[in-house]
């Protein structure tokens, strides 16, 4: 399925997401602004916020603010989408830091016509071992990784689209503009602070409805750019409960491809290894998270996503 779009001269509109992360956003915004290839327009897009300062921070970096009442990581991007006037859509969250060459690498990848989809390479910040390994374990590294291009024909492309093959982190992520007048947008039943795991089910719609996506490692984004090691222990046992979540999510609300969601549980289950992920399986008991901390995570998760189906009808 080919979206109709220049091979040549896109252009690219940055949207970042934030929420009362002042800092981040500071820092975010530093970062976009010395891109090599210049976006076209950033667009704050400031999520039910408990403050107004992020305007001032927008206003001061040339940015667009504009204000999402509704919360909701998925609200905030889809609000971004209809804001945007570029060919290319790139998603940053507020705390992540953009290398200097990031929206280049992004728009070079579009110029192939049948692309509608991209995800970048996010690395851990700088730190002691310990914090690298953690920011690996939650988001993955993509070390040794090799650029991708993933459609319907793929022998792995359900797991890859579904479970971050391509996509493996919402802070470095991008759409061609027009995408989104064939499909929906984030589903406003997954996402941050109720769920998570948005981002990766975008790409598994855009890829099971026929369209191609792609991993850009030379499109590189540094998250999170604030972190400690306890609050990294916290996060990484919080996607525990979203993948539970976005896990139930999936086994309900699409049936097109619930065997194959088996199938990949499964052999998750017998420890089968997958192919398509390089890196191994990091060992989260010895950076201080108790095996029943993660266990009561994972059931945690049914939980998330009930409220988060509830929220989505408010």
């Amino acid at each position: 399925m080919t979206l109709e779009s220049a091979s040549t001269g896109l252009t690219c509109s940055v949207v970042v997401c934030t929420r009362d992360r002042l800092e981040q956003l500071e820092k975010c915004l530093a970062g976009i602004s010395g891109q090599t290839l210049k976006p076209v327009e950033v667009i704050v897009v400031d999520n039910a916020p408990e403050n107004g300062s992020a305007e001032e921070i927008a206003r001061r970096w040339g940015a667009r603010y504009v204000f999402e009442s509704r919360l909701g990581a998925s609200s905030a991007r889809n609000r971004g989408a209809r804001e945007a006037i570029g060919d290319v859509i790139a998603y940053i969250d507020d705390d992540g830091l953009a290398q200097i060459d990031w929206v280049k690498n992004i728009v070079a990848a579009f110029r192939d016509t049948e692309l509608v989809a991209v995800g970048g390479r996010t690395v851990a910040p700088q730190g002691d071992p310990e914090t690298v390994s953690l920011c690996r374990m939650i988001q993955g590294g993509g070390e040794g990784r090799k650029a991708i291009i993933l459609d319907k024909t793929g022998s792995y492309w359900f797991e890859m689209a579904a479970f971050g093959g391509i996509c493996a982190s919402g802070t470095n992520m991008a759409f061609r503009r027009s995408a989104f007048t064939k499909w929906t947008g984030f589903d406003l039943r997954l996402g941050p602070p109720h769920s998570g795991c948005e981002d990766l089910f975008a790409f598994l719609q855009l890829v099971d409805a026929g369209f191609q996506a792609a991993y850009v490692p030379d499109a590189v984004v540094t998250h999170p750019s604030v972190c400690s090691v306890e609050g990294l222990r916290e996060r990484y046992l919080l996607n525990c409960a979203h993948a539970t979540a976005y896990i139930l999510f999936l086994l309900i609300h699409f049936p097109q491809q619930r065997g194959r969601l088996l199938k990949f549980i499964s052999e998750g289950i017998r420890g089968v290894r997958r192919e398509w992920r390089q890196e191994p399986n990091a060992v989260v008991f010895e950076h201080g998270i108790p095996a029943v901390k993660i266990h009561w995570a994972r059931l945690r998760g049914g939980w998330l996503y009930i409220r988060a189906l509830i929220a989505s009808k408010a």
